[in-house]
């Protein structure tokens, strides 16, 4: 579970300390080893100095009209207050979810940093929000917590555990459920987002990890 990270009043984090900042930059500051998952998320709240608190957004949850309603679930939040920036999650999720959210929040005070100080607070949902805010955070995440050479050195890695080094792409097809699980497992991150990261860096893998009815299909 993420740890509670507190820092004085004069420690926090303000925004224009993350404005514009990327993935790299950020695991960077944090001394983060981007070759060895899964990344330390409280390493890197703790560097920035940034609050991560979980909480029980059921109460804000029945209170939203049917607009809203409509995204799902809350999954987490990200605003500023006293010109720090503050971040809460679900307390009911998983680590990897945790993580993940908690990687897409920074995604949003990097990004988009000017809407949050004209006051705004930024939310994820577990229900599809399709707009390029939230494009642009999720992808942030992704590449937080899966920096390039750490996904790739675990790849490999999983094709050694699963004798699969130099197997055909049939091969690998038959058995993508079983990489991307353990993939997902030993990086702490979601499966979905394993999946979808690993096929933007690899493109030439596209045909091995896409599933064999859809393979067949094409």
């Amino acid at each position: 579970m993420l740890t509670r990270y507190r820092g004085g009043v004069r420690t926090l984090c303000r925004p224009k300390d993350l404005e514009n900042k990327t993935p790299m930059q950020i695991l960077t500051h944090a001394g983060i080893n981007t070759a060895v998952l899964p990344i330390d998320m409280n390493a890197v709240l703790k560097s920035l100095k940034i609050i991560a608190a979980p909480t029980d957004f059921k109460p804000l949850e029945e209170a939203k009209g049917d607009e809203l309603r409509r995204l799902g679930n809350i999954m987490g939040m990200v605003g500023i207050r006293k010109d720090n920036v503050v971040m809460v999650y679900a307390q009911n999720l998983d680590i990897s979810q945790q993580r993940y959210v908690v990687a897409h929040e920074l995604g949003h005070a990097c990004n988009h940093t000017s809407i949050l100080k004209e006051g705004h607070i930024l939310a994820r949902y577990t229900g599809i929000l399709d707009t390029e805010r939230e494009k642009v955070a999720d992808a942030f995440a992704s590449e937080l917590l899966l920096p390039e050479v750490g996904l790739e050195a675990l790849f490999g890695e999983c094709l050694d555990v699963f004798n699969l080094s130099g197997a055909s792409d049939d091969v690998l097809r038959e058995n993508r459920r079983q990489i991307l699980t353990y993939i997902s497992d030993k990086s702490q991150v979601p499966y979905y987002v394993v999946e979808d990261r690993l096929l933007k860096l690899k493109p030439h893998m596209a045909n091995c990890l896409t599933c064999a009815e859809e393979a067949s299909s094409s």
